[in-house]
């Protein structure tokens, strides 16, 4: 995602202001029984959220698969979305802050799927 392009955009068409929030999540679920792996599900999603503020009415969209093509009709729809907002509530968009990087010694080593079943069949 060229989050520099989004902005960009989103400001030429008329947005006051425009955010962009990323988070991945990753995840593994096993389900053993009788002393066997029945099923092993792993998933690794980008989720990301673009709210925007149009005309003084705020717009939210939660998003999985961003492609850069599909950007202006996002947009558009974001847009589509704040129009529709009837709230006499001001909408605004925090500045950014500044933030401190945490850095850990620790290192988090995933287990293989053979050390998961070595596990599980002691």
């Amino acid at each position: 995602m060229n989050k520099e392009a989004w902005i960009q955009c989103a400001l030429e068409k008329g947005m006051d202001g425009f955010e962009i929030y990323q988070s991945i999540q990753k995840g593994r679920s096993i389900t053993w029984f009788d002393s066997q792996m029945e099923t092993l599900t792993t998933n690794h999603i980008l989720g990301t959220s673009i709210r925007g503020i149009y005309q003084g009415n705020m717009a939210h969209m939660a998003l999985e698969n961003v492609d850069d093509e599909k950007m202006d009709s996002l947009i558009d729809s974001l847009i589509e979305q704040a129009q529709m907002v009837t709230s006499e509530d001001v909408a605004q968009i925090r500045e950014a802050e500044d933030f401190e990087e945490v850095s850990s010694s620790k290192h988090w080593v995933e287990a293989s799927v053979e050390e998961i079943k070595e596990v599980l069949q002691t």
